[in-house]
């Protein structure tokens, strides 16, 4: 067997096992970022909302929310999951989409720790009542 048809082999079996197929080129890498910054934003938007409502006292809102941010957040990690196991590739085709996804990351990370600490702030006045 070559190379061409070894390749086409692992492609398929991954695909059949439903394992993602490594990035080839800068353009798979700019798709599955652009995926990833949409799944980001979206959760991103659904959280802030979270995070007002609840600090609005709107508890009952908030936690409507729920279905869209489960959602959203499973698409998210999802996402995160590839980018995790396919991390080489994406640095080694695009370093500078590698830079923005992890900037991107750290920008995420503060608004959950923000809507954490609203939700517990919450959960502590609920208790008290």
């Amino acid at each position: 067997m070559n190379h061409a048809q070894n390749q086409q082999t692992f492609q398929n079996n991954s695909a059949q096992q439903g394992r993602p197929i490594g990035f080839k080129s800068l353009g798979d890498v700019e798709v599955f970022s652009k995926q990833l910054f949409q799944a980001m934003d979206d959760l991103t938007h659904v959280i802030e909302a979270e995070t007002d409502l609840v600090r609005a006292g709107q508890l009952v809102r908030a936690m409507a929310l729920q279905s869209e941010k489960s959602h959203h957040a499973e698409t998210y990690i999802s996402l995160v999951e590839r980018a995790k196991n396919q991390g080489a590739a994406i640095s080694r085709l695009s370093p500078v989409l590698s830079g923005k996804l992890a900037r991107a990351q750290e920008t995420f990370k503060a608004t959950l720790q923000i809507n954490m600490a609203a939700l517990a702030s919450a959960r502590e006045v609920s208790q008290g009542l």
